[in-house]
This record gives C-alpha cells, structure tokens and sequence, in this order.
C-alpha cells in the first residue's frame, strides 16, 4: 500500500512540475524592468555597426578603385543616397519535460514476482517572439564619420550581454557591391535593390 501512495505522489508531482516550460518566457533574464528594452537596444546597436562598418569599407574600397581606373570614376557613389531596412526577429524558447518511471514488484504466490511498471512522459514549449523593422540611412554614415573619432574598431561589446560571432554585413556589402567596381562588367544604372537575407 505504501508503494501505491508513493507512486500516486511521483504522479501528482509529475503533473505539478510540467507546468515549468507553458509560461511565456523573457527575453532578458534581469531583474531590470528595462532589461529587455536594452537588450533590444544592443543587438539594434550591433546590426547599425556592422551596417555601418560594411558602408565605410564598400566607399573606400570605391574611392580606391577610382583612383586606379583611367576615367578616375566612382561606381558605387549611388551607394550613398540608399539606405538599409532591417527586419529583427529575437525568439527565446521555453522547452520543460518530465519523464518519471515507477515500477512495483510484488511475490506472487511465494515462488514468482508480480511486476507491474509505469511511466509517464510530460513535455510543455512556450514561445516568446519580439519583432521590430527600422529603417538606416547610409548618408548618416557620411554625415557622422568624423562625429566619433574614437569609436571601437570593433563592433564587440566588452562589457555585459555580448552577442558572440559577427553578421557578416561587411561581407555582404563586399559581395553584392564586387561587380559594380569592375568597369563595363555591367550597367552604370544603379540597381534597384541588393538584398540577402541573413
């Protein structure tokens, strides 16, 4: 009987515990009210860099090229009156599971044993998903260059959350801008968007 009751409390136990993973979790794990707003902030702060360290590279890489071609023309002077819309996505999941296992063994008969075994497998998910699309003009880039002389080199915080790796926009500046600096190779017209998703 003792048996019974300890398999009826994992039971009970089970079902009070599974409900860890249906609440919507946060973004920020901070007591901070504004924890998540600057979190926000950070990883808007770090897209804007990169953007922007993309941008610069893309115009010296073209004031270069000038300087070697014949005609000492720009090809990616156009680049500066665009801008960037930038679609953000954050997701944080919550995954929970559960899985107890109780198992009761008896004699049966003196001889033999009864065995009877039981489980249970609980599992919830909550999903918290934030969206936000803004809008960046290269011409500020131009604007403000010499507004921070001493800005990091480098678009890594040192300090609090950190998103680690890079997003590559240099590259992707880089890649989609490559076949304008090669004279002839095609059209002077600007294109009418370049755009890769990430």
């Amino acid at each position: 009987m003792t048996k019974i009751r300890f398999m009826i409390g994992a039971l009970a136990s089970a079902l009070m515990l599974s409900g860890c993973g249906t609440y919507t979790p946060l973004l920020a794990l901070e007591n901070n009210p504004d924890s998540t707003a600057i979190l926000v902030n950070k990883v808007v702060n770090r897209v804007k860099c990169e953007l922007r360290d993309g941008f610069i590279a893309a115009m010296k890489r073209d004031l270069d090229n000038a300087a070697m071609q014949s005609d000492h023309r720009r090809r990616l002077q156009w680049l500066e009156s665009w801008g960037a819309e930038i679609s953000l996505t954050l997701s944080v999941n919550e995954k929970s599971a559960l899985a107890p296992n109780a198992q009761y063994t008896a004699p049966l008969f003196g001889a033999e044993t009864f065995g009877i075994g039981g489980g249970l497998n609980i599992g919830a998910d909550a999903t918290r998903t934030e969206k936000a699309d803004f809008y960046l003009s290269f011409r500020n880039f131009i604007d403000r260059f010499g507004e921070y002389p001493n800005r990091p080199l480098s678009c890594v915080e040192e300090d609090g959350f950190q998103i680690t790796g890079k997003l590559h926009l240099q590259d992707i500046f880089h890649d989609l801008t490559f076949p304008f600096l090669i004279p002839e190779n095609v059209t002077d017209r600007p294109p009418k968007a370049i755009s890769r998703p990430c």
